[in-house]
């Protein structure tokens, strides 16, 4: 009550002549926090993207300086790395943007919130192909991907819709609960298909591995290798997270797990994060990067998806045509 004019005034509805049991009051409640319109569940985003965001301009610069550096020593590689970073960039940015909007207005922005969306879809599944097209041997055993072509289209859009109905499914959760049945049939075929995307690179590398280790490419298997053992770090990591997922879909509840939630949310790109930085270290231009892409002595892409004893006397004989000519 505002003032005791206002009290008396409700004493006299309440305890008025007419004897009213019950009384029936319609309106709606607004409040905000002392920073803003974010609830306790969400707020951590706020400090979580600008630290991401300097964690990835620091990572940009890197990367630019040592582009720089060895301007005459790059591959195609280096630049998807660059494609990969600075999409990751604008992805904190963005979401920056959109929680900064819902603590001031206390709504969410439909623009700002489709965009983080569309980054995020086109960041991951970039980042997917990319390691998948590497795995395969693409500018380091073989020229091109045709074979591989119609696949890693078809698995590349089912992932980006499977990702879009999870996401949307996240941002919903945030103003609305999600039940736990619910959240658990949009997140299994994107578990389904991350696991199906981990188990083709890791296949790809091996059989990599395997060629360039029956041919002597030492500097081409030690730079493979690092990337493998990563990317199966990554991948466990990735697993683990896909199994609690789907458990914490049918045992997370809002009352008493809210305060981890944001963690849980950005654990994905904490794991991807920490993948782009093993990349770049592992990846860095130097004088020798060329030779990463020297295929004199590969002519046919078939070679990564044969058997072993197949494949080895392929490429014996392909090597003895080169020698011909």
């Amino acid at each position: 009550m505002k003032n005791k004019a206002d009290s008396e005034q409700a004493s006299l509805v309440i305890n008025g002549e007419n004897r009213a049991e019950h009384l029936e009051v319609t309106g709606f409640i607004k409040f905000r926090n002392t920073h803003g319109y974010l609830n306790a569940e969400q707020y951590p985003f706020l400090k979580y993207y600008p630290f991401m965001t300097l964690v990835y301009i620091g990572l940009l610069s890197t990367w630019l300086l040592l582009l720089k550096k060895y301007q005459d020593q790059l591959i195609n590689l280096h630049y998807y790395v660059l494609a990969i970073i600075m999409i990751s960039f604008f992805e904190c940015v963005f979401n920056w943007s959109l929680y900064s909007f819902i603590n001031r207005k206390g709504r969410y922005s439909t623009g700002i919130t489709l965009i983080c969306m569309l980054i995020e879809i086109f960041r991951s599944t970039f980042a997917r192909v990319v390691t998948l097209v590497v795995a395969l041997g693409y500018g380091i055993l073989i020229k091109t991907i045709e074979r591989y072509q119609n696949k890693i289209l078809s698995v590349s859009f089912l992932y980006m819709a499977s990702l879009a109905a999870y996401n949307g499914i996240m941002y919903i959760n945030h103003s609305s609960p999600v039940s736990g049945p619910v959240a658990m049939i949009v997140s299994f075929p994107l578990s389904i298909l991350n696991t199906f995307f981990g188990f083709w690179i890791y296949s790809a590398f091996k059989r990599t591995l395997h060629y360039l280790g029956q041919k002597e490419q030492t500097y081409k298997f030690n730079i493979i290798s690092k990337l493998f053992v990563c990317t199966c770090i990554c991948l466990l990591a990735s697993f683990m997270l896909v199994i609690l997922d789907i458990i914490a879909a049918l045992t997370y509840s809002r009352d008493t797990d809210w305060t981890i939630m944001w963690a849980w949310e950005s654990s994905w790109f904490w794991i991807f994060t920490l993948f782009v930085m093993s990349i770049i270290v592992i990846l860095k231009p130097d004088e020798k990067s060329a030779m990463l892409v020297e295929m004199q002595e590969i002519l046919d892409e078939t070679l990564t998806e044969m058997p072993t004893e197949e494949r080895g006397d392929i490429g014996n004989t392909i090597e003895d045509g080169v020698q011909m000519h």
